[in-house]
């Protein structure tokens, strides 16, 4: 995953990282193996943990909140990809993740940017009950107000070449609804057709894609 990618050169630092919803743990072993880090996940589907531990992996089926309670301050980093836009309690989340980090501690979050096409998009899977919760950029400006936190950096994806006909798709339907005229005249099956290669060919490179990459820290 390109959060993946991006979460490994800003935990290089760190020596003990925990990932929340770490799915088989694939990330979990990245750190381990490739990064020397003692890294640790937690996953709530029992399947998941079955095979990550199957491959060696470290993976604990325990909820955050309680697990918190259990071993606070004990994190450099705590990070969730593609997770906190499906709780319903962020408050709650986000303030058990940060007992768990000890001071200047890192916590990271990748999720879907509601900045981005997706705002274009009608997609059942980006609403309840499936995703809880929309998130920007000024969404994460707003948790320093509200917890001790600063926010130090956000970083947001390059339009990745398996969203390419989601982001025409949506552009197109954005188009037509403003102006049907212009949206039959600049996306018809010739302009897609050159639009869909030049994205492939590079160009998706310079637009903005799905996700948005946060990295917060623990104020002491």
């Amino acid at each position: 995953k390109w959060e993946h990618e991006v979460a490994i050169n800003d935990l290089k630092r760190c020596a003990k990282v925990l990932e929340v919803g770490c799915g088989f743990g694939e990330f979990v072993r990245r750190l381990r193996d490739d990064c020397g880090i003692d890294a640790l996940g937690l996953e709530l589907n029992q399947s998941a943990v079955a095979i990550g531990k199957k491959n060696g992996i470290p993976i604990l089926p325990h909820n955050l909140a309680d697990f918190s309670l259990q071993h606070p301050n004990t994190f450099d980093a705590v990070c969730g990809f593609q997770v906190l836009e499906h709780v319903n309690r962020p408050r709650e989340f986000i303030e058990s993740a940060l007992k768990l980090l000890k001071p200047g501690g890192k916590l990271i979050f990748c999720v879907p940017n509601a900045g981005s096409f997706l705002r274009h998009t009608q997609n059942l899977l980006d609403m309840p009950p499936h995703h809880m919760l929309r998130w920007s950029i000024e969404s994460f400006e707003s948790l320093q107000t509200l917890f001790p936190l600063r926010l130090d950096r956000v970083k947001l994806e390059p339009l990745a070449a398996y969203h390419i006909d989601y982001y025409l798709n949506a552009q197109q339907g954005r188009f037509r609804e403003r102006n049907p005229l212009l949206g039959r005249l600049f996306f018809n099956r010739f302009t897609l057709s050159l639009l869909r290669r030049g994205l492939q060919a590079g160009g998706r490179k310079f637009y903005v894609g799905q996700s948005l990459y946060a990295v917060l820290s623990k104020l002491s």
